[in-house]
């Protein structure tokens, strides 16, 4: 059995080449950091805005496989089994 052991040295050089990258995405962070910690109440309306979109978008899907199931287009069977033929990984 053969093992690969990669040095530090080419394990960090990937993150070497994007390093002004990864910088700059940090500051970016810091600086929206800093405005979201001075306007709480701006950070928290975008946050919520954004929880609420994501909860209108489940609801519709919900309602839409509701709608399908109880007019017989989504089945038990078409729910709980992958077609036949298809072969489903678990993860």
């Amino acid at each position: 059995m053969s093992t690969m052991t990669l040095s530090k040295s080419s394990r960090i050089a990937p993150l070497r080449a994007k390093s002004g990258w990864i910088i700059a995405l940090g500051v970016v962070y810091i600086v929206g950091g800093i405005i979201a910690h001075s306007s709480v109440v701006m950070a928290t309306a975008a946050s919520v805005l954004i929880v609420g979109i994501m909860m209108i978008i489940a609801g519709v899907a919900w309602r839409a496989a509701h709608r399908m199931r109880t007019r017989g287009v989504l089945t038990e069977e078409a729910v709980s089994s992958p077609p036949k033929g298809i072969s489903v990984p678990l993860v």
